[in-house]
């Protein structure tokens, strides 16, 4: 199953925060990525063979880790299995997903804004996910999905200087 996507970031009053076209090709029975079909992440091709899809996961979905397509860091991520939870009358399995800060890209900011005397300073943007989904156990649908998002600057010394976002 070849499926193009658009998810965008909106704000409450209709900004666009963010937005990301993918283009995803999948096994109907397992949903594990595959290569063809020009599979790609805002134009970019990208390896995702074996790579659990991010628009569902397997039918009858076992209580067990699997593996999820992050589309920021471009790679598979964990998603543990964490128990049973109800919603809208499905007892839906619960997973869980937790990146720690993870480099994404360097920048050049202006030294000022660290408090540097040099007109410019490298800095590395970091990317921190916290996603939990819920599932319908039997067709491996996600019903639910609440993301945590943390993206900052983060100086040479491991510390962050600047917050670029921070949402749920």
């Amino acid at each position: 199953a070849v499926t193009d996507t658009t998810d965008s970031t909106v704000t409450i009053d209709g900004r666009v925060v963010a937005e990301s076209d993918y283009r995803l090709a999948a096994d109907r029975s397992t949903q594990a990525l595959i290569d063809c079909c020009d599979v790609a992440v805002d134009g970019v091709k990208v390896p995702m063979e074996d790579a659990g899809s991010p628009l569902r996961l397997p039918w009858f979905t076992p209580a067990a880790t699997y593996p999820y397509f992050d589309l920021t860091l471009l790679m598979p991520v964990e998603m543990t299995y964490i128990g049973s939870e109800d919603v809208g009358g499905v007892a839906a399995a619960k997973f869980q997903q937790a990146t720690p800060a993870t480099p994404i890209g360097t920048v050049q900011a202006p030294g000022r804004l660290i408090g540097s005397e040099l007109p410019s300073v490298p800095l590395t943007r970091t990317h921190v996910m916290n996603r939990t989904l819920w599932v319908d156990p039997t067709t491996g649908i996600i019903l639910r999905k609440v993301e945590r998002v943390r993206e900052a600057l983060r100086d040479a010394g491991g510390r962050d200087v600047v917050t670029l976002l921070a949402m749920t």
